[in-house]
């Protein structure tokens, strides 16, 4: 027969105190590591918006390549959008919307700059008619630069360091 001592002995479990201490070492290891997560959050996200975007320009001057019309891309700083239209007709007039892409409202445009506008035309071979940049930020020392280079109309996207005076929007 198993007296109560010898239970005792072999009873497991964590004391109070035993636990209190994990809790404490998770709360400091939480405080610790919370700040490079939401920053990498921000970040993982400044990361997409350029990714979409550079996506809708190499897709908009790929249909305007394919389809032999010019496709439009204008950028909206004040809603956080871009809108890809079609010149379907070839009549100067942007008469189908092709896709409306929202950016994340974390991410705002810094700067954007097609020869002193915010929308970039690619003619039926593909070339910008205002080759620029477009410039995004979340508020960190690293932005995202997306490039639609002149003649060729190639899009890149780099990283760039932000300056204190290029925070304010577009």
């Amino acid at each position: 027969m198993a007296t109560l001592r010898n239970f005792r002995q072999n009873a497991r479990g964590f004391t109070l105190a035993e636990i209190m201490v994990t809790l404490v070492i998770f709360s400091i290891v939480m405080a610790v590591c919370f700040p490079m997560l939401a920053k990498s959050n921000r970040n993982h996200r400044l990361l997409g918006a350029a990714s979409k975007i550079e996506a809708a320009l190499t897709n908009a001057r790929s249909t305007a390549l394919t389809q032999q019309t010019p496709v439009r891309v204008s950028f909206s700083a004040e809603t956080n959008t871009l809108l890809v239209t079609q010149d379907t007709n070839r009549d100067g007039r942007f008469d189908t919307l092709m896709r409306a892409i929202n950016i994340d409202s974390v991410v705002l445009f810094t700067i954007i700059t097609f020869d002193g506008g915010s929308t970039v035309t690619f003619d039926q071979l593909g070339v910008p008619d205002n080759p620029g940049t477009v410039l995004l930020g979340n508020g960190g020392d690293i932005g995202q630069q997306v490039l639609v280079a002149a003649g060729s109309g190639e899009v890149s996207v780099t990283a760039v360091t932000m300056n204190p005076e290029s925070s304010a929007s577009y």
